[in-house]
């Protein structure tokens, strides 16, 4: 009974969190619908990207950034726990791994000397972590309100397909870094060194400790 009421305790908590995320979020679309139409529309249209760039620090671009974080977060603990591989620094870590990917914009701005281009790149890369949080919440609503009915092929299956949209979407997200670099004529040693160290390696560090 014990085990029983832990369990429906948790997932109470997991599936208020949730719910608060998606108050939030409505609530920034009724104040804020074509700056969240932008948002979700930044990949696909450039001028809807140009939008976003402009208005990159606005409040409720960075409140959405940090409650993507969270879902981001929930979602993780989940997958972990799922596997029975729950441990609290590997959340840390990618805490650190996000907050150190967005400290290392400046870091390349002195590098590169494109302060235009990496403002570009540090928007897509906001952009990416808002879209990926958004993308976690069916898949959370799922898990949680059916975590009794759901087998373990299912939920297998439920992650392959989350994890199998993240890489396509990433990937298109590459190669539009690529080729908006070489349109600009930034150097292909800089882009080489850019993508191992500040794209590359931060999904290899993470996919390691899921695949692992």
């Amino acid at each position: 009974m014990l085990l029983r009421e832990r369990i429906f305790n948790h997932q109470i908590i997991l599936l208020s969190a949730v719910f608060i995320a998606v108050l939030v979020l409505s609530i920034c679309i009724k104040n804020r619908p074509i700056l969240l139409k932008s948002l979700t529309l930044a990949h696909a249209r450039k001028m809807h990207f140009k939008y976003v760039y402009n208005n990159i620090k606005d409040q409720v671009i960075t409140v959405l950034f940090w409650l993507s974080i969270v879902l981001q977060l929930i979602f993780l603990s989940l997958y972990l726990f799922e596997a029975n591989k729950f441990s609290i620094l590997i959340t840390l870590l990618y805490i650190a791994l996000i907050i150190g990917k967005r400290a290392s914009f400046f870091l390349s701005e002195k590098i590169f000397q494109t302060p235009s281009l990496i403002k570009t790149h540090l928007v897509s890369f906001i952009v990416m972590v808002i879209h990926i949080g958004w993308l976690t919440i069916p898949i959370l609503l799922i898990k949680i309100i059916h975590f009794k009915s759901l087998s373990v092929n299912s939920v297998k299956s439920i992650n392959a397909v989350f994890f199998l949209v993240i890489f396509i979407y990433i990937l298109l997200r590459l190669i539009n870094f690529i080729w908006l670099n070489r349109k600009v004529k930034v150097s292909f040693l800089h882009i080489i060194f850019y993508l191992c160290t500040l794209e590359i390696l931060p999904l290899g560090i993470i996919s390691c400790f899921l695949i692992s």
